[in-house]
């Protein structure tokens, strides 16, 4: 228990600088060399990170032979906890869509509650469909399950970044026609981010199957134990999930604080909503056309 609660202090010291972490050690790479206190600062978290997932791992593993062996119903609630645990730790590294879900947000007219859906939704799908594919693969005789996992994955992560591309242009192009509109004092658009736009970048993050998420079903798979793999992947899903939504909720609260403060300057407040939105739309294009080069090459 006492790594447990090691874990957590890292957990929430870290979910709000996870998209930083993002932003310099996810597809765009090292931000370069001239801040070292900064990027030894991301090298220190993320070396945290992986340390203390392989903690959880060595406990994990730990509890599953005990498991097999006794079957008791606290070992397996004590699992499952753990695989929550695991499953916020896992999606504060770098990737887990953090840096598009953001910018999303910036782009994003809506409440609070609706933010964070957005994050946790996005989130636990991602794990879902790692079950989802790991079971059909291995129900329907595909082929290896790692192997197959792995095509499959691929071609849905350049659906999904080509899906992302598609979003961000059409917020794009909403924005600049609401910039024409504040021009001609004509009636405002109703947002940026429609209801399908909201559904469709939660399908085109969540289409893409979660690895670790793989290699927990993989793993009770040899053990014999799959119903087991697929509730611990499920709380790992949860886990993540309440990551990235407050990942999520830190930046449209950010976000909502400028929109609040430009509110004071009525003459530049809708200069400042329609920046946020354009900027948030560039971001999204710019982040999916940057993994679609990665997936792609």
């Amino acid at each position: 228990m006492m790594a447990i609660s090691r874990g957590l202090g890292l957990i929430f010291a870290l979910l709000l600088t996870s998209g930083v972490l993002f932003a310099h050690t996810g597809p765009f790479g090292p931000a370069g060399q001239d801040d070292i206190s900064e990027q030894s600062f991301i090298r220190q978290a993320i070396t945290g990170i992986n340390a203390y997932q392989l903690e959880l791992k060595q406990k994990m593993t730990a509890l599953v032979k005990d498991l097999k062996d006794h079957k008791t119903p606290g070992t397996l609630m004590l699992l499952l906890f753990i695989s929550f645990i695991y499953g916020v730790v896992h999606s504060i590294g770098p990737g887990h869509g953090k840096g598009i879900i953001l910018s999303y947000l910036i782009a994003f007219k809506g409440s609070l509650k609706k933010g964070i859906a957005i994050g946790a939704l996005a989130a636990f799908f991602h794990g879902l469909s790692a079950i989802i594919l790991v079971l059909a693969i291995y129900y329907l005789s595909l082929g290896r399950v790692v192997g197959t996992f792995d095509l499959v994955s691929s071609r849905l992560m350049i659906l999904s970044s080509v899906g992302i591309i598609i979003i961000g242009g059409l917020i794009f192009t909403r924005g600049i026609y609401g910039i024409y509109l504040d021009m001609r004092s004509a009636e405002p658009d109703q947002g940026l981010c429609s209801r399908g736009s909201v559904l469709a970048m939660i399908l085109c993050l969540g289409i893409v199957p979660c690895p670790g998420a793989m290699i927990i079903l993989l793993f009770f798979l040899a053990m014999g134990l799959l119903n087991i793999g697929i509730w611990m992947a499920l709380c790992m899903s949860a886990g993540m999930a309440l990551s990235v939504s407050m990942i999520g909720l830190a930046g449209l609260v950010f976000k909502n604080s400028l929109v609040r403060l430009s509110k004071r300057f009525s003459s530049r407040f809708l200069i400042v909503q329609r920046s946020l939105e354009i900027t948030g739309a560039m971001l999204i294009v710019i982040i999916g056309s940057v993994l679609l080069h990665a997936y792609l090459h």
